[in-house]
């Protein structure tokens, strides 16, 4: 695997105490009675609107013991709204650092996205075309800049908090109706995800990622064939070999284009774009 000291900087934020798993049950996206221990999903703490608060993923030591492992710009914010909601529950929350690896990983069977597993002292998982290793109670150092991991994150619709989504997004432009199960009960935002899948509902734009030969600027709009406006990029950008990547947003009465035009005349080129609905 490769060493990503900027794949940003990662914590774990631990749940223990009896009632942990009931806690994470009513909270979080992911059916925990369905998770053994040991396992790990990709899971979502959504607001009543569906918006994302926090992208996490949360595995299973013991039933009384819970890790929520994400971004450390991240954390602030979910331990916050994760408080609001702590009453008279048995759960203590502590907050220590892990190591972050990753390899890209092209034939990643559909089935393994969004799941992973405790080895010893390790959390390994895999989502989007990309193989992780979370190292906990790691000494974690400051995050150095890693453009392979940039481009990467880029090419496999990996979004960042703060760059490409908020708390703000609707979780359908992001293509993560995946994280949320099915037939699990309630849940924060659950009624919403439900109206969606049973309505089959469609987000106006959906994110994508793009290239182009010209320069590209962080929230640059960019046109369809007719000169109509077709989306906008991000904040996420990357350049190679004079290439220029970026994450943005496509309206989805565009899908079927490919090929793109800046404000400039310039060409960008849709390189893919994430599932609308699972």
């Amino acid at each position: 695997m490769n060493t990503l000291p900027k794949l940003d900087q990662f914590v774990c934020l631990q749940l223990t105490g009896r009632d942990s798993l009931d806690f994470a049950q009513r909270l979080f996206t992911r059916d925990m009675k369905r998770m053994q221990t040991g396992e790990a999903r990709l899971s979502l703490f959504l607001s009543a609107e569906a918006k994302p608060i926090g992208l996490f993923w949360l595995y299973q030591k013991t039933k009384e013991d819970l890790g929520l492992v994400l971004r450390a710009q991240e954390a602030p914010l979910l331990r916050e709204k994760l408080e609001l909601f702590h009453f008279q529950e048995d759960i203590q929350f502590t907050e220590f650092p892990a190591f972050a690896l990753w390899e890209a990983s092209e034939t990643m069977p559909p089935e393994e996205s969004g799941r992973g597993q405790l080895v010893e002292n390790a959390l390994q998982c895999q989502w989007r075309s990309t193989r992780f290793e979370f190292r906990l109670n790691h000494e974690a150092k400051a995050p150095e800049q890693d453009r392979a991991w940039e481009l990467h994150r880029i090419r496999s619709l990996i979004p960042r908090w703060g760059d490409d989504y908020d708390d703000q997004t609707l979780v359908l432009k992001l293509g993560f109706l995946e994280l949320c199960d099915d037939n699990k009960g309630c849940y924060a935002g659950q009624e919403v995800i439900e109206r969606v899948r049973t309505r089959g509902g469609r987000a106006p734009e959906v994110l994508a990622s793009f290239e182009s030969k010209a320069e590209l600027q962080r929230e640059m709009k960019f046109l369809n064939q007719d000169q109509q406006p077709a989306g906008r990029l991000s904040k996420s950008l990357c350049s190679e070999n004079r290439q220029y990547f970026a994450l943005g947003f496509l309206k989805t009465s565009q899908l079927e284009n490919s090929r793109f035009f800046l404000e400039s005349g310039e060409s960008l080129q849709l390189l893919r774009h994430a599932e609308l609905r699972q």
